[in-house]
């Protein structure tokens, strides 16, 4: 988050920061999967198919192939930034790790 950044140990602006977030995480939650539907309806008044499972599998496999990379990049961004556990982290490591 951007906020940690900027506000450092500040925290009422990190508590609002984070209060902006989830609120823009669960609009954008709420109408992502509200407009899942659609396709599927449209695509069986189209074709006569209802497609909703094929549709939830590959949204689901593309979720995890997006947690896998999240998960990769963010070890990246560790070693890239200097960090080694177990040991007094650097600037620029807890930079990273921010």
């Amino acid at each position: 988050m951007i906020v940690i950044l900027i506000a450092g140990t500040i925290t009422p602006i990190i508590i609002a920061g984070a209060f902006i977030s989830a609120f823009g995480l669960g609009l954008k939650q709420t109408i992502y999967f509200s407009m899942q539907a659609d396709p599927v309806d449209y695509g069986e008044w189209k074709t006569g198919i209802n497609a909703a499972g094929t549709l939830s599998a590959v949204n689901g496999f593309i979720g995890k192939c997006a947690q896998a990379i999240a998960g990769g990049l963010s070890g990246a961004l560790l070693a890239a930034g200097g960090y080694v556990a177990n040991a007094s982290q650097t600037s620029e490591a807890i930079l990273a790790i921010k």
